[in-house]
Parts: structure tokens; sequence; C-alpha cells
């Protein structure tokens, strides 16, 4: 499963979502990648120190432009969006994985 952050000048709150993605029970079957939509921001300098994919557009494009330039990148077949602002618990992906081959 990809997991896809777009952020736009939110270092600190970034830090924290990365945080929690970095703690998920199925951590090693995930793949995250964070896209920044053109932030004046040291992004770049935050997510060095995750085991992420970077993506960084060189002008804010908006959030469907950056979710697309994920989505571009992902490579789970189940591909979930979260924000930067967003705390998620760490079966979070866990959950999504099992709701999926569990769908008919």
């Amino acid at each position: 499963m990809t997991v896809v952050v777009c952020t736009y000048n939110r270092t600190k709150l970034l830090r924290t979502s990365l945080n929690a993605l970095s703690i998920q029970s199925i951590r090693d079957r995930v793949q995250v990648i964070v896209v920044d939509d053109g932030s004046t921001e040291d992004t770049a300098g935050v997510v060095a120190d995750y085991a992420v994919e970077f993506v960084a557009l060189g002008t804010n494009r908006g959030l469907s432009a950056a979710r697309n330039a994920g989505v571009a990148r992902a490579r789970g077949l189940l591909v979930a969006f979260t924000d930067d602002d967003v705390i998620v618990p760490p079966d979070w992906c866990e959950a999504l994985m099992d709701a999926w081959d569990k769908a008919p």
C-alpha cells in the first residue's frame, strides 16, 4: 500500500504526522510519499529524517495536483491519502489493508 501525504508550509505539523506513519504496525509493507506543493519552508530537511519518498513541486499547484503527483509515484495497489496535520493511529494502515483484503 502507498500513503500519500501532501504538504504546504506546515513542517511542524508534518513531522508529527510522519512520526505516526513511521510506527505503523505494517510499516514494512507501506510506501510513504510526501509531496511538497511548493512550500517556502524547509520541507526537504524535515522529510530527510524519515524513510519516505519525497516529491517537490516547484510551485504551489493545489491539493489535486499534489495528490496526482503522489499517485504517479505510487507502487502500492491501494493508495491512501492523509494530511500533514493528521496523526493516524498505529494500526491505521493495517486496518485499511484488512478492509481492502475483505472487500468483495
